[in-house]
Formats: C-alpha cells, sequence, structure tokens
C-alpha cells in the first residue's frame, strides 16, 4: 500500500501533520527493506515536503530506494482560493516545486481547487482535472500523469473522466481497486 503524507512539521497538533521525527522513523524503517522504488505520496504540496521531506529522500532517491509524488492544489500554489481550514501551513512555491521535480520528485495534480468531485458535474470535474494538468505543465516543464483525488474519493465519472486525462489515479480506499483510476493508498498520521 502505497503511504500518503500531507503535511510535515511542527507546532499545533494538526489531523493531518505528522511531525519531522515521525516522519524521519518511517522513512528510516523503509529503507532497511530490500525494496526499490517505494512511491510515497505528499498530497497538496505543503512546505514540509520540502523542509523535512526533501532532505531525508534526496540521497535515497538517486539509489532508487523512494519515487515521491507531490500531488499540487494549483489554486494554492498560486495562493488564490485557500479555505481558512486549509491555511494551517504554507505551500510549496513553483521555484520549489521545479527544484523538487528536478531532483527526482514527480509532480502530480490534486485538482485545481481540491473540491469534492463528487459533488461536482461532469463539466466541472473535467475542468478541475485538465486545468490543474496544464498549469502544473506549464509551470514545471513536465508531464503529469498521476491524479489524487481530493478527499481521496471518486465514483465512475469521475474516474471515466480521469482515465481521459491520466494515466493513473488514486483513492483512499473508498472505492473499490479496479485498475488504474481507482488505486488505493494508505493515509499516514
Amino acid at each position: 500500500m502505497i503511504p500518503c503524507f500531507h503535511d510535515i512539521g511542527l507546532g499545533k497538533k494538526i489531523d493531518w501533520r505528522i511531525s519531522p521525527d515521525k516522519f524521519e522513523a518511517y522513512i528510516k524503517l523503509m529503507s532497511l527493506t530490500p525494496k526499490k522504488n517505494i512511491e510515497i505520496h505528499f498530497d497538496d504540496a505543503r512546505i514540509g515536503v520540502y523542509k523535512y521531506a526533501y532532505p531525508l529522500l534526496k540521497d535515497l532517491i538517486e539509489i532508487e530506494k523512494f519515487r515521491p509524488v507531490i500531488f499540487v492544489v494549483t489554486n494554492w500554489i498560486d495562493r488564490f482560493q485557500i479555505p481558512e481550514h486549509e491555511k494551517y501551513s504554507e505551500f510549496l512555491t513553483w521555484r520549489q516545486l521545479q527544484e523538487l521535480h528536478q531532483a527526482g520528485f514527480e509532480i502530480g495534480s490534486h485538482t485545481k481547487s481540491h473540491q469534492n468531485l463528487c459533488m461536482l458535474s461532469s463539466e466541472i470535474i473535467t475542468e478541475e482535472l485538465e486545468i490543474s494538468k496544464k498549469i502544473i505543465e506549464n509551470n514545471i516543464g513536465c508531464i503529469v500523469s498521476k491524479l489524487s483525488y481530493p478527499y481521496g474519493d471518486c465514483n465512475l465519472e469521475i474516474v471515466r473522466i480521469a482515465a481521459e486525462h491520466y494515466k493513473s489515479a488514486f483513492q483512499l480506499k473508498r472505492f473499490p481497486e479496479t485498475g488504474n483510476w481507482t488505486l488505493q493508498r494508505s493515509l499516514f498520521l
């Protein structure tokens, strides 16, 4: 199962935040396994990925131990329409995302605005997926092939639309895993 992290940081206890010490212990433990290319996900593109995950993972990426993927909410990177409940930590900048990508982090989409796609029309879902992909590709200069569903939630219509734009998409065990667009991950807190 692919581990999924949101925020790595210090300060007030937040449901989605893991301490740097706990994250480091996890990475050290996973480094002991004989596996290569362990995929690890970071949703929301928060600054903790740059401050805490990057220093721990950069050497391990070079020896192909880890394959980290950062899923970007494009509005939040542009500091646009960030809901109050999501302002508990800062977000990466496009420059930082470029640096991480050059260091071996894959960049994926977490949509344009992080709305629950299950509550939207097909037209808005398509817009959320298409626009975020184009914005990331234009700012980073990479091909975006992976999607993380906001809130880990999807349905058949969302999966159909995702398959038109991405090679794979990830959820949080809320829908049966039926192919590349319903891949499951575990939230790591």
